[in-house]
């Protein structure tokens, strides 16, 4: 019976190591939010899949990033399917909110833009669109 008992304690600590060991917790985002200005820390308003209000010359993309701690992320924003810009974002800890921002102009950005959130293994994790129609 005691040799039953070790062996059936020592298979339940293999097996609780073994699902503990081969868990791992995926990058992700929680929020992303394509925004025409921050207030402490977080997006005023929401323009995501929307069209910019007239006037707006500067757009942020906040992200609250999750399970990316000591990494980065980078937001890699495209015009009319182009790349214009890629921003690299380091994260500090498991939940980080961190933003991005593009400064536009009439003349040169006018169109459909979208912003792309990318682990720093090349995964992307999200991508918000909005239009920007002076």
């Amino acid at each position: 019976m005691k040799f039953f008992i070790h062996t059936l304690v020592s298979l339940v600590v293999f097996l609780s190591s073994f699902s503990a060991s081969s868990e791992t917790i995926a990058p992700s985002v929680n929020r992303a939010i394509i925004t025409t200005a921050i207030a402490d820390r977080e997006p005023v308003d929401n323009y995501n899949e929307q069209t910019l209000p007239s006037g707006t010359n500067k757009v942020f993309f906040f992200t609250e990033v999750m399970n990316q701690a000591d990494s980065n992320v980078t937001h890699r924003w495209f015009l009319n399917g182009k790349l214009e810009a890629e921003v690299k974002l380091n994260i500090g800890s498991n939940r980080w909110r961190t933003r991005s921002s593009k400064n536009l102009d009439a003349n040169f950005h006018s169109g459909s833009w979208e912003v792309m959130v990318v682990a720093a293994d090349g995964t992307i994790l999200t991508t918000e669109t909005f239009l920007f129609e002076p």
